[in-house]
């Protein structure tokens, strides 16, 4: 008789944990208003246009890099790396949306060596 309940608790107790797990998994959602994207090629979300880098006087030095963005939501946060393995520009001036293109400006108050830029990785968040 004890067997016959230990299997029906343990019968019981994997119903519960099913049921609570089905229950969390069901909670959780995500929206579809959400665009990001990352990447060094085609990257669904973002497409970078115009990109343009104001060199300083001498032409040896980038005091800010300018390009457009255009998504399908309006990107509220954009950053700016410009090596492969270099840190990112986070205070980058995201403009308001013209049909669905946005000025983007990332300006550096103390300029970067112009042979130090290998690379230009974008990152855009929008949707929040």
């Amino acid at each position: 008789m004890f067997k016959k309940f230990g299997i029906l608790l343990v019968a019981l107790a994997v119903i519960i944990l099913a049921g609570s797990a089905y229950a969390f998994a069901s909670a959780v959602t995500v929206t579809d208003q959400l665009s990001v994207g990352s990447g060094q090629s085609v990257v669904n979300g973002y497409t970078v246009s115009d990109i343009v880098y104001v060199l300083d006087a001498n032409k040896v030095n980038v005091t800010e890099i300018n390009f457009n963005i255009t998504g399908t939501t309006e990107a509220d946060v954009v950053q700016i790396q410009t090596a492969t393995d270099g840190d990112w520009k986070t205070d980058c001036t995201v403009g308001a949306a013209v049909l669905t293109v946005q000025a983007i400006t990332c300006a550096y108050g103390t300029p970067i060596a112009l042979s130090s830029v290998t690379a230009l990785n974008v990152f855009a968040s929008g949707g929040n």
